[in-house]
């Protein structure tokens, strides 16, 4: 299984709130099929003081929050092995209550996720919306 992780340390430049003070970082699994997008989202997050891990598939997706503590779960809506929202109600059978997001070109409003971005989208405010929802 693999698992992409950037920036595990927490160093990254938006690591502290601005204050000086460092913010508690938010924990993301990230499952996007496309490897290239997949990556540069990992990596872009990563960058914005995220700690994400990229998964490719339902299952890597699922083992990975079965994995660790996840505050928010990203996720595209069709994945080579199932669907976002056959993902994210088999995550909440281990983690209730885990946030969930679907990122997809061909997005629909469905209550199983909590918040919906069209793609393409900007990661900043990707990153945004992710703590938004994280806060919640």
């Amino acid at each position: 299984m693999e698992h992409e992780r950037d920036n595990p340390a927490g160093e990254g430049p938006r690591a502290s709130d601005g204050t000086g003070a460092a913010r508690a970082r938010v924990k993301v699994v990230f499952v996007e099929d496309l490897a290239p997008l997949r990556r540069l989202v990992v990596s872009a997050l990563g960058y914005e003081g995220i700690d994400v891990r990229g998964a490719g598939t339902l299952g890597e997706g699922l083992a990975a929050v079965e994995a660790s503590e996840v505050d928010v779960l990203v996720t595209d809506l069709y994945l080579p092995d199932g669907t976002g929202r056959e993902l994210v109600l088999r995550a909440r059978k281990v983690r209730p209550g885990l946030k969930a997001m679907c990122v997809s070109g061909s997005p629909q409003s469905d209550p199983v996720f909590d918040c919906v971005i069209e793609k393409p989208f900007d990661v900043e405010v990707l990153a945004t919306e992710i703590r938004a929802l994280a806060a919640r």
